[in-house]
């Protein structure tokens, strides 16, 4: 499973509609859209999580690593410019 999608699980739990939404696709809907059904899952799940990011202006990526609670760490060179990476 990708960021992505654990990101939409994520997302999912506290929004029972969505995942629903998402779970009532078919066979015959993914047969229609000319996918496989786990794939067309996955392109509604997408869909969903860039419609929520556009609405709070965020990138996908962006949306997704703030679901994640991913948090890209800085060195701290600012603070102990003289210390070793073992000494910070």
């Amino acid at each position: 499973m990708d960021d992505t999608m654990l990101a939409f699980m994520v997302f999912a739990a506290s929004r029972p509609e969505v995942l629903e939404q998402v779970q009532a696709l078919t066979e015959a809907e993914a047969l229609e859209a000319g996918e496989a059904l786990p794939d067309l899952r996955e392109t509604m799940a997408v869909q969903i999580l860039t419609a929520e990011a556009k609405a709070q202006r965020k990138t996908l990526a962006t949306l997704v690593e703030v679901i994640l609670g991913k948090v890209v760490i800085e060195p701290d060179t600012a603070t102990n410019p003289g210390a070793s990476s073992l000494e910070k």
